[in-house]
């Protein structure tokens, strides 16, 4: 996304307008960053697109909290004896 501020506008001389003298300028630029919600809306893949990746993040943390726990009852057995 781009966005423009023509702020400070100077009017060209018959020189600079006839292009037989340089116009001077200066060129200033900044990056952004964006939101996840503004990404989203910015690169505007489809419906179906969000729903599998959210879907596969989904089970990917459940798979690993899974694990995770299976890690410690295994681990945190009481001794007998």
């Amino acid at each position: 996304m781009v966005d423009m501020d023509y702020g400070n506008i100077e009017k060209l001389t018959e020189a600079e307008f006839n292009g037989e003298e340089k116009v001077r300028y200066n060129l200033t630029f900044s990056f952004v960053s964006l939101a996840h919600k503004d990404l989203t809306i910015k690169f505007a893949f489809s419906s179906y697109f969000y729903i599998i990746l959210y879907l596969l993040i989904g089970v990917l943390s459940i798979g690993i909290m899974i694990m995770f726990a299976l890690f410690h009852r295994l681990v945190a057995r009481p001794k007998n004896g």
